[in-house]
């Protein structure tokens, strides 16, 4: 989708007004539910209680989670360009490979209209690094030399990935999730995160909601109930997707709606199990002082802790 779509016209803004309005509500509509015990009953709680507790959530039957497997083939090394990897991934991933599926999938990621847009904004600061660094006293010549090699580097392989992306059959790119989605089904807890991750990354920008708001929304419930499965599962990797999930900013791409209370919540859950340091908290919520009063912050605190126990302690 380009940039041009968004201009839309008078009538067009009403109904893209009318399919984000539709999204944003179904966001609301599943608030996260605490792990329980298979034991512990459902607790009864009013919508609009569960919609203000920080640490609630739909809850997902979680599905069998099988060992992660191993490929079938040897798979490309990642340095492998887009146009040399993709022919083999896809002939691999026809012939059954599972996970080949799952790294086609991943390497495609590249080729998504947020990930080009993330990718021109990182040129525009290196091009900024590579000027300053040319006129920066502090460097000789020779130690200015491979500082600036460096970050031309990234600069040349963003360059390759949009080249080798335009020339990708548009079918490929559509079904871009299939591998991913059948590596997630087949239990591999990487897949599962990999799509909670990118299943949005083809919806962020009110034009492509608009052109497929079904689409949009079966692809982020589906997200929604893999990072669950994951959750259940005693994975704390599934505490930084859902906190970066609940992240106030302008992340287009969430799978929820922006609460900073549950942010800190799974933040602070994810400190616990140690895939967060404590000074990631205040990044995740931008001053979070002044977002959550002291006693939200204390509740938002209490919650976390009790998700990294239900989640992670006894795994």
């Amino acid at each position: 989708m380009t940039r041009r779509h968004r201009w839309l016209s008078a009538g067009a803004f009403v109904v893209a007004l009318a399919a984000v309005a539709w999204f944003a509500s179904h966001r609301a509509s599943a608030p996260i539910e605490p792990l329980r015990s298979a034991s512990a009953p459902p607790a009864a709680a009013s919508g609009v209680a569960a919609a203000a507790a920080p640490q609630t959530a739909a809850v997902v039957q979680p599905t069998a989670s099988r060992p992660d497997m191993g490929p079938q083939h040897e798979l490309p090394d990642f340095r492998v360009p887009l146009d040399e990897a993709v022919p083999l991934l896809v002939e691999y991933a026809k012939a059954g490979d599972v996970m080949a599926g799952l790294e086609l999938s991943s390497r495609l990621g590249v080729c998504t209209e947020y990930a080009q847009r993330a990718a021109r904004e990182s040129d525009e600061r290196d091009r900024e690094i590579i000027e300053k660094d040319q006129h920066d006293e502090r460097f000789t010549d020779e130690e200015r030399a491979p500082r600036i090699a460096f970050v031309q580097s990234r600069i040349d392989t963003n360059a390759r990935n949009l080249h080798d992306c335009e020339r990708l059959p548009a079918d490929l790119l559509a079904h871009r999730l299939d591998g991913v989605d059948r590596a997630a089904q087949a239990g591999n807890i990487w897949a599962k995160l990999e799509y909670a991750g990118f299943a949005l990354a083809d919806y962020d920008s009110v034009a492509a909601i608009v052109a497929n708001p079904e689409e949009a929304i079966a692809r982020r419930e589906k997200a929604r109930a893999y990072l669950m499965e994951v959750l259940q599962s005693g994975d704390p990797r599934s505490l930084r997707e859902l906190a970066e999930g609940y992240a106030p900013g302008s992340i287009s791409t969430r799978l929820f709606a922006p609460d900073a209370s549950k942010a800190y919540a799974y933040a602070y859950a994810a400190m616990l199990a140690g895939v967060f340091r404590p000074e990631q908290l205040d990044w995740i919520v931008p001053n979070s002082a002044e977002q959550l009063s002291a006693a939200q912050r204390a509740a938002a605190e209490a919650s976390g802790r009790s998700i990294y126990e239900r989640c992670c302690v006894k795994h």
